[in-house]
């Protein structure tokens, strides 16, 4: 990133939705792994994952924005993000696209009629020429999909 006015960011889809998420925030991007599913566990969890030894939890961006479940996993990547707490989640998402450079001239505020799941984890929308996207707070996308976490966090 070069000067004031300018960050990248990762795009990628859900349900067809053009999104984006700040690269500082996103570590790395993988392939769909095994997974293994844990009984009881939150509908947007679709459980856990070993990431070169580590275990990490597996959440499905469809499920935590109450939209269908997708059909077809062959493009679906995970977003490996670590959020503030200091643990390490993955995202999963339709479709992985490009890194974009924005200028912060491009970004407005998420509009207020937007749904209120978009309204929380929206930080802006970026214009672009054919298309909006929004950027998107991975720290935020975790906390609302996972509310009782947000009580331990406050109590670290």
């Amino acid at each position: 990133m070069k000067g004031n006015n300018l960050r990248e960011a990762l795009t990628f889809s859900v349900n067809k939705q053009k999104l984006c998420a700040p690269v500082s925030q996103v570590r790395e991007v993988i392939p769909l792994p095994a997974c293994t599913h844990i009984p009881l566990a939150l509908g947007c969890i679709d459980g856990l994952i070993s990431l070169r030894g580590h275990v990490i939890t597996q959440i499905d961006m469809r499920q935590a924005l109450k939209l269908p479940r997708r059909v077809d996993n062959s493009q679906s990547k995970i977003l490996v993000t670590e959020i503030k707490s200091g643990e390490v989640v993955g995202i999963v998402v339709d479709e992985v696209g490009e890194v974009l450079i924005l200028n912060h001239e491009d970004m407005e505020s998420v509009p207020m009629s937007l749904e209120k799941c978009w309204r929380k984890i929206g930080k802006n929308v970026i214009k672009r020429k054919d298309e909006l996207v929004v950027l998107v707070d991975m720290d935020a996308l975790f906390m609302m999909t996972l509310p009782e976490t947000l009580d331990l966090i406050h109590d670290m």
